[in-house]
């Protein structure tokens, strides 16, 4: 899947679902599905959008276990002002597995509060030992907790996805865990997360690492990832202007992209804003049109996987409200 570059006039965009963006109202940072709209007409509109746990809005009053169904409470807010413009909005929220079995009860209650959007749950287990680095969790290796398995055969069991978010060097316990849960459907988020700060700046045995890993990861059939996340500020060091161009970015994360795309295929990747996010590198239409100028050399079939099919089919959208009407073929292929 050899990309030749191009200037971003020359490529047709594809129908899109963003697979990974976030909404959230913490004190002093607001953004709300509004403020996604306003970003996303930029790109010229989404055909749907999955919005990812961010720990915001947790219901404090409730026992720990179930204070993420906060957050779904709020995303389901906004999902009905979102269907009220014609962008359904799935969810992949947040329950701590490390609750094994009783893992079940939050689940549910995930799943009601957010009106039946919940297509999956986000584990997010970044982590470095490195105090310069900011860790997403303080604990090392979650995903390898003992009690973790009986929490993935209940999700498993409700056809639900496993988002994991980790860096790197920690891909190898990734790999562990897909193949100890084989029949768990997972993504990972970010291209696994390159990090380019603290000991890693500059290191080019990160890129060496990072590759090995992930190419032995696309060895396990039930694993998939989304290509974004490289606009984070641990991973980019060399773009940070907000208003950088297309091709800019384009040329600054085929090097992950491509890669990524041939090892996995693109019945298995899938492109993401993770807005707000990225936004620290930029604007949301730069955003997809560096997308469309990484899949320039793909066909038309292997276009609408990666920015449309590959997450409706792997977060069976179907299921969804605002989704159900569409099949992954049943919309017009813009190619």
């Amino acid at each position: 899947m050899n990309d030749a570059g191009g200037g971003a006039d020359s490529v047709a965009h594809a129908r899109r679902i963003d697979a990974h963006m976030h909404l959230w109202d913490f004190e002093g940072h607001v953004y709300r599905f509004e403020d996604y709209l306003a970003d996303s007409r930029q790109a010229g509109g989404m055909e749907g959008a999955i919005f990812v746990e961010c720990r915001t809005q947790y219901d404090i009053s409730a026992e720990p276990s179930h204070q993420p169904v906060g957050e779904a409470r709020f995303l389901s807010d906004q999902a009905r002002i979102a269907a009220a413009h014609g962008l359904p909005i799935a969810a992949i929220l947040y329950a701590d597995l490390r609750l094994g079995a009783a893992a079940a009860d939050v689940i549910d209650a995930l799943q009601h509060a957010s009106g039946n959007r919940m297509c999956g749950l986000r584990f997010g287990t970044a982590h470095d030992p490195d105090p310069g680095i900011r860790s997403y969790v303080e604990e090392p290796a979650l995903i390898l907790d003992n009690h973790v398995g009986a929490a993935v055969r209940e999700i498993a069991r409700r056809s639900l996805v496993l988002d994991l978010w980790v860096f790197h060097r920690q891909l190898p316990e990734l790999i562990a865990f897909a193949d100890a849960n084989a029949d768990l459907r997972i993504v990972v988020d970010h291209a696994g997360t390159p990090l380019a700060i603290g000991p890693y700046a500059g290191d080019p045995a990160v890129y060496e690492h990072w590759a090995a890993a992930m190419k032995a990861l696309a060895e396990r059939p039930n694993v998939s990832v989304k290509l974004g996340g490289l606009g984070m500020k641990s991973v980019n060091r060399t773009l940070s202007d907000r208003t950088a161009d297309a091709a800019s970015l384009a040329e600054h994360w085929r090097r992950h992209m491509l890669p990524t795309m041939d090892w996995f295929g693109p019945s298995r990747c899938m492109f993401e804003s993770n807005f707000p996010v990225d936004h620290a590198c930029a604007q949301f239409g730069n955003l997809w049109t560096s997308f469309d100028l990484v899949a320039q050399q793909c066909s038309p079939d292997d276009r609408d996987a990666l920015f449309y099919r590959t997450a409706f089919d792997t977060y069976r959208l179907d299921r969804v409200s605002g989704f159900a009407a569409h099949t992954s073929e049943g919309i017009n292929d813009a190619g």
